[in-house]
């Protein structure tokens, strides 16, 4: 089955999230689209501009999936999904004027990826564009591997420590919104390289970014038109 020009764009869409979230394999079914970083830090499961297929597919190896529809690059690229009788697309073929490449896809039940996230909204919390460059200025800085998130007070914080111990924080100008939080605080730690990443690509689109944190401390923010979560690090949340 041949994928519309549509259905083409937002799996190369989809592709650059995994690119910048560092999801290195997704499952597509049932127009929904589910996966997971081997660190387990952070996650997509979508249903939004997905892209059709007529089986379950299973793709690893994005990096070389990317790679292989970049070869067609300056032309328009046309995506042939390959069915099989164990009810999985076993392999796409790009392929643009007279040349075209093949992609061996992946059984899905070779790939982790949650069927969903459920985490009840808690907070959201706001940052302006000057904070959000000072926030990823000191990550770059300071070198560190966590970052800790502080709701406290009717305030938000960032703060990191370098190797030394010495810290960097801030404290962001516009309080936290309440959602639906039955305690008014929370402190949860994120891996500094996934936040930043998403944070820095997030904040291209929004004079003021917004972090939907949930109750298990995940961290929610929209990429592409798409949410994508980071998930806090194991037994660091309060």
């Amino acid at each position: 089955m041949k994928l519309s020009q549509e259905d083409t764009n937002n799996l190369k869409e989809i592709l650059n999230i995994c690119a910048i979230t560092g999801i290195d394999a997704i499952i597509i079914e049932n127009g929904i689209v589910r996966g997971m970083t081997p660190s387990k830090t952070c996650a997509i499961v979508s249903n939004i501009n997905v892209p059709k297929f007529p089986q379950k597919i299973g793709l690893s190896r994005l990096s070389a999936l990317r790679s292989r529809f970049d070869l067609f690059s300056s032309k328009e690229s046309t995506v042939d999904a390959k069915e099989t009788d164990r009810g999985e697309i076993s392999q796409l073929e790009i392929s643009a004027a007279k040349s075209k490449v093949q992609f061996r896809c992946t059984s899905s039940a070779l790939i982790k990826a949650p069927l969903s996230i459920n985490d009840r909204h808690d907070f959201n919390i706001f940052m302006t564009k000057d904070e959000t460059k000072t926030v990823l200025d000191s990550v770059r800085i300071m070198s560190a591997s966590k970052i800790v998130v502080s709701i406290l007070r009717g305030a938000v914080s960032f703060k990191i420590a370098d190797e030394s111990n010495d810290s960097f924080s801030i404290e962001l100008t516009t309080p936290p919104e309440v959602i639906n939080a039955e305690e008014s605080s929370a402190v949860i730690t994120y891996s500094t390289q996934v936040l930043s990443a998403i944070v820095k690509f997030a904040s291209q689109d929004f004079d003021t970014l917004c972090l939907k944190i949930g109750q298990r401390g995940t961290a929610t923010m929209r990429i592409l038109n798409r949410d994508v979560v980071v998930l806090p690090e194991v037994g660091e949340q309060e």
